[in-house]
């Protein structure tokens, strides 16, 4: 417990968005300590824009936002920077909604969000509610696999990190869930930007997108290279491989610079990669009207 809680300090404590403000930081991660053990029901906090987010006990993710501004603040920044309200936005593994948030909400995008434990699904619906922006987002309660039909086996109480279990891991938690694939959900529209969070699962949901992957109308990716993968048999290697192979460089970004930064290897030390084939990436980040955050504009 000890352990967990230096590492959470350091992390927020050293977050960018932190910066001359940590005794701020630190404030609202005390706060919401304290709080939510007196408080026994969910409570909304600000976000991006005038956007706000749900926060309840346990959710990691959605209370790190809420600790930094921004949980990740290089890809988030990006997405605010690089959509635009007429575009599509694919979440796949969208969790509570941080990122359709953003997308939905916070830029008035149009979103197809794909989250498959019923838990986080519920949550995911309430926040994009709250905000009263339900008509731009497309919800499936699914997973996402090399073809449709049948189903899936996944966790189901490990919040952010929930995943599909492998043949031979016998997990009591496990929910079975349907499966479907990516092109099969999006019935041949082609989002602008795509991001992938599936713990592992990715190489499935890639083979299951095809169609997807390979039409030029589709621009980013956001996919998470973080070894997860090894738990089907699956290289971060290979995955680069195969977004090479369909045409995706890979690049990092720095948001108060609006700079998009070419990566040589895109497997050293980042967990989520930006897979760019759009020469315009860099124009549409500069002109794009700024953002705010935990009282900061970016």
């Amino acid at each position: 417990m000890i352990k967990s809680t230096i590492t959470t300090l350091k992390f927020i404590l050293g977050h960018p968005l932190s910066g001359k403000k940590k005794l701020a930081t630190l404030r609202r991660w005390l706060g919401w300590q304290i709080g939510s053990r007196i408080l026994r029901f969910p409570v909304i906090a600000p976000f991006v824009n005038d956007s706000c987010l749900v926060l309840e006990k346990g959710q990691r993710g959605a209370n790190g936002n809420y600790y930094c501004g921004m949980l990740e603040f290089e890809d988030m920044s990006f997405l605010m920077h690089y959509l635009r309200p007429d575009d599509l936005f694919a979440d796949i593994g969208a969790n509570i909604g941080s990122y359709t948030i953003l997308a939905a909400c916070a830029i008035g995008a149009k979103v197809v969000a794909v989250e498959p434990v019923q838990s986080t699904f519920d949550r995911l619906v309430r926040n994009i509610a709250i905000n009263g922006s339900i008509d731009r987002v497309e919800f499936h309660r699914c997973a996402l696999g090399s073809s449709s039909g049948g189903t899936v086996r996944l966790t189901q109480n490990e919040d952010a990190e929930n995943h599909v279990i492998p043949d031979g891991e016998n997990l009591e938690n496990g929910v079975e869930v349907p499966l479907r694939s990516l092109d099969d959900i999006l019935h041949g529209r082609v989002p602008r930007f795509l991001k992938i969070d599936v713990e592992g699962f990715e190489q499935e949901v890639l083979k299951g997108g095809m169609a997807t992957l390979r039409d030029p109308n589709l621009k980013v990716l956001i996919i998470e290279l973080n070894t997860f993968g090894s738990r089907f048999g699956v290289s971060d290697s290979e995955l680069a491989d195969l977004l090479q192979d369909c045409g995706f460089s890979f690049f990092a970004y720095q948001p108060r610079d609006r700079r998009l930064v070419e990566l040589a290897d895109p497997l050293a030390g980042k967990l989520n990669v930006i897979c760019l084939r759009d020469d315009e990436a860099q124009e549409r980040v500069r002109s794009a009207p700024a953002f705010r955050v935990s009282g900061q504009t970016i």
